[in-house]
């Protein structure tokens, strides 16, 4: 049986001294599947994969994990967009819509929506 790309991603990550690059290989390869499989476990595993790597070519997974009605997968990937921004990383133009959307929909997470949505505002202010 094929391992959860959870497991491998607790494997991959536990490792995080001496990373098995193959581990790591197969996740990039199947990040997007175990996405599209729905199952939140894996979904908050591909959001911190991604956010470890930085990888720039998934940050779309990140915005579809704000707009998700999955309260755990939203306040993940709503964190990990604010440590994305804090770190001056574009997340699109959507973000900012996106995020206001969510601390609407989930007031319990708003306090990390509006910090997000604060450094968006520096950042608008500080490039006119």
């Amino acid at each position: 049986m094929k391992p959860s790309f959870s497991s491998l991603h607790e494997m991959w990550f536990d490792g995080h001294r001496n990373r098995n690059s193959g581990v790591e290989a197969q996740l990039a390869k199947t990040y997007r599947e175990a996405w599209k499989s729905g199952d939140t476990s894996d979904r908050c595993n591909v959001l911190h994969f991604i956010f470890v790597r930085r990888d720039q070519t998934a940050f779309d997974l990140i915005l579809d994990g704000i707009r998700t009605g999955n309260a755990s997968v939203g306040s993940e990937a709503a964190a990990i967009a604010c440590c994305l921004l804090n770190d001056g990383f574009e997340l699109g133009p959507s973000i900012g819509e996106s995020l206001k959307l969510f601390g609407e929909r989930l007031p319990e997470w708003s306090e990390i929506s509006a910090a997000a949505l604060r450094l968006l505002a520096n950042r608008e202010t500080t490039n006119q």
